[in-house]
């Protein structure tokens, strides 16, 4: 999953929707550094040895000039509804 996925379920399982960005930090490693993200990653990695570049929907998309995640106040991070909208298409 890519980085910016990984963010918006954060924030989307949230009741509010919006989540602090350490805890949100906290959530990416915790993801990044798992058994089965590494096993993936060997996979892949594997895989995709002679590919130089990543397909072009597997890349990060901007969460913010896209309108999908906002900054209600200092530190904190909120999915808006086209982020959930954008979310639930991907799912």
């Amino acid at each position: 999953m890519s980085i910016s996925l990984e963010i918006l379920s954060a924030l989307a399982e949230r009741p509010d929707g919006e989540a602090p960005i350490n805890e949100l930090r906290g959530r990416l490693v915790e993801a990044a550094s798992s058994p089965e993200r590494l096993a993936q990653l060997m996979s892949e990695a594997r895989a995709n040895a002679l590919i130089r570049h990543r397909p072009r929907a597997a890349r990060n998309v901007d969460l913010f000039s896209n309108g999908l995640v906002e900054r209600p106040r200092p530190g904190v991070w909120r999915i808006t509804a086209d982020g959930r909208d954008y979310l639930s298409r991907l799912r």
